[in-house]
Parts: C-alpha cells; sequence; structure tokens
C-alpha cells in the first residue's frame, strides 16, 4: 500500500505501466507515442503484458475469434484495427472499455453487459458473426440446472455473467470463447485460422457428446442400441446435413442451437399430430422414414387419454400435447417407452460421458 515492491503484494498502475520511459527504442520513442499511445509507458507491449496473467486465454490464437484472421477490417470501440489493438486488444481493453469483462466492442443500448449480451454483440443478423447466428431455437439458457434436478459440473453464472455455484445456464457455461478445441491448449499449427469441422464442435468446453453428458449422462443408454443411428443408418443427415458420424451420438436427433421447437429436434418434422411426442415418433417408424423396419401396424393401445379418466392409476410419465410431462396428462409413446434405452432392466455405464 506505501508503492514498495511486494511479491505479495497487490496490482497498481505501476503493475502494468512503466511512468518513466516507453517500451520502444529510445531513438524512435517520439514517433512510437504518437502512432500507438496505447502502448506508452507499458512494461511490455500490450499482448505479451496480457500472456503475463492470462496465459491460458491465448488459445484464441489463429482461431475464428483471433479478429485479425476472421475479421481484419473491423474496429473496436477506439476505431483501432485488430493489426493495430492486438490479439487481445480487438475485444477488451484496459482503459476506457464497458464495464462488464473490459469490452472494446460496441454493445446493443438496450442490452447488459452479462456474458450473454456480449456473444451478440458479434453473432446477430448484420454482425460481423453473421454467418453463425441463432435462428432457430436453442438449448435454454438463463436458467439453473437444480431448477430440473440436475447437477452439472459446468460453470454457472449470475446475470452480470459471474461465476456462481447457484448461477444459471448461459453461452459461458458450453462454450469457451478463448479456445477453438476442447481438448488441445494449441489451436492450429501456422498462421491461418482455424477451418471449422463438420462436427461444429467449435469453442466449446467438452467435445460433444461428452458435454451433453455432463447433465445429461441418463440418455447415454441410448448407445449402440437401435437408436444410436451411427449403427442403423449411417448415411442418414440431420437439419445440418450432418452424418451420425459427424453430428455426433445427441446431434443425431438434437441440436443445441437452431433445432425445430419441440425437443430441440434435429431432424425435418414431416408427420402432422395433434401430440407432440407421437409425431417424433411417427416420423421415423412410417413406411418412408428411417425406421421402416418398424412399423406400427393394426390397432395399437389407446393414447391421448387421461387413465384418471378410466379411474385408473398409473407411475409411468403421463404427458400434455407438448410433450411435457405433467401430473395430469395422457398417455403418449413416452408413457411406455423410453426413446434412450434399449433393455429397462439393465443399466448401461455411461460414466465414460462424464
Amino acid at each position: 500500500k506505501y508503492g514498495v515492491r511486494d511479491r505479495n503484494g497487490k496490482m497498481t498502475c505501476s503493475t502494468c505501466h512503466e511512468t518513466h520511459r516507453l517500451p520502444e527504442d529510445p531513438a524512435t520513442t517520439k514517433a512510437r507515442a504518437k502512432s500507438a499511445p496505447a502502448q506508452s509507458f507499458l512494461r511490455k507491449q500490450s499482448t505479451s503484458l496480457c500472456a503475463e496473467c492470462h496465459r491460458d486465454k491465448f488459445a484464441i490464437e489463429n482461431s475464428n475469434h483471433d479478429l485479425s484472421k476472421s475479421a481484419p477490417e473491423t474496429r473496436n470501440i477506439l476505431n483501432q484495427l485488430p493489426s493495430e489493438s492486438g490479439l487481445c486488444g480487438s475485444c477488451h481493453m484496459v482503459h476506457g472499455s464497458h464495464r462488464g469483462f473490459l469490452w472494446a466492442r460496441n454493445i446493443d443500448s438496450g442490452k447488459d453487459a452479462a456474458a450473454t449480451s456480449l456473444c451478440i454483440t458479434c453473432h446477430n443478423a448484420t454482425g460481423m458473426a453473421k454467418q453463425k447466428v441463432n435462428k432457430g431455437y436453442s438449448h435454454p439458457i438463463d436458467t439453473a440446472p437444480s431448477e430440473r434436478g440436475i447437477s452439472s459440473l459446468l460453470p454457472l453464472f449470475d446475470k452480470s455473467g459471474q461465476l456462481s455455484k447457484k448461477g444459471a445456464i448461459r453461452c459461458h457455461t458450453c462454450h469457451d470463447p478463448h479456445r477453438w478445441q476442447a481438448d488441445s491448449t494449441k489451436n492450429t499449427e501456422g498462421k491461418t485460422p482455424a477451418v471449422e469441422n463438420k462436427n461444429g464442435t467449435s469453442f466449446l468446453r467438452k467435445s460433444a457428446p461428452q458435454i451433453c453428458g455432463d447433465c445429461h449422462n441418463d440418455k447415454f443408454y441410448i448407445a449402440d442400441t437401435k437408436h444410436d443411428l451411427s449403427k442403423v443408418t449411417p448415411e442418414a443427415k440431420n437439419l445440418r446435413n450432418q452424418t451420425p458420424s459427424q453430428a455426433g451420438l445427441c446431434g443425431n436427433c438434437h441440436l443445441a442451437h437452431n433445432a425445430q421447437k419441440d425437443f430441440l429436434w434435429a431432424r425435418k418434422i414431416t408427420t402432422k399430430s395433434d401430440n407432440v411426442v407421437q409425431g417424433l415418433c411417427v416420423d421415423c417408424h412410417n413406411e418412408n422414414g428411417l425406421a421402416n423396419g418398424s412399423l406400427i401396424k393394426g390397432y395399437s393401445h389407446p393414447m391421448q387419454i387421461s387413465p384418471s379418466e378410466k379411474d385408473m392409476r398409473t407411475t409411468l410419465p403421463l404427458y400434455d400435447q407438448n410433450g411435457k410431462a405433467v401430473e395430469n396428462g395422457s398417455i403418449a409413446c413416452h408413457t411406455c417407452h423410453d426413446p434412450h434405452r434399449w433393455d429397462p432392466l439393465k443399466a448401461a455405464d455411461a460414466d465414460q460421458f462424464k
């Protein structure tokens, strides 16, 4: 607190700044200061200075979030190009930034500075990431897993975007904007941007389907069953035109972004039904569907009726017309069938997906 250097001290202005000199060659100091005032009186060049504390964020280099590679003509709020601001300065500023996350880009005036809003500053219809916009239905955010009886090891965040054990799912829960590949600390060799992979797993905290299994581990009994499309229909494609090997175990039928409304459905829905769940089942189990070898022929057990109407009780799940489990719902396909489990008596080990 007296300004004396101390290994156990705290950060002050002088931590990053050397007040008596510029870091460049003294012979060119004046010209340098005029052309790059943001570098003036720093102990190190800005990007190297950031790396002193935040080296774990530098996996962003050469990825599509490295704006010098993917959007070299865009400018931050200081009107700097990525080549002028440096790797970090494209999105963050130590001084003069927006309050949340030292943000260096314009934020929608109607939005706060929480992490989700920062993503939308680029990922919108007119933003620099307009080719990566959520136009359809996406996995719920702003909801706490605990409200659904789910536990998760993924990070949760409060409304201001700060980590909180009692927080909710936000964009940053599944995505790490500084890391292109979940299983690597290094993104690419060379100087070209990383290429978007067909699996669509860029900037995920875990690779698919492991990231799904963090919350939905009980659904992984589907692996190696006849609902594992990689085993039975390896050439079938989802809405993203991905084959099962590209989409992964979950992505064959569900998409986190730009999915069909109900159940984040990843396949085209062609069957009309008064009950959502029944429509999804019949969409494959019909003469022209993926499961045309398992058709429902002849009369079947009555559906869309409530057992209470027959003075009956059941411990099996009942559903409303939208496929939501409700106490006084009606019988649907999912009442008797669990599409994620082949054998009701065998609880397969799915711990590998945690």
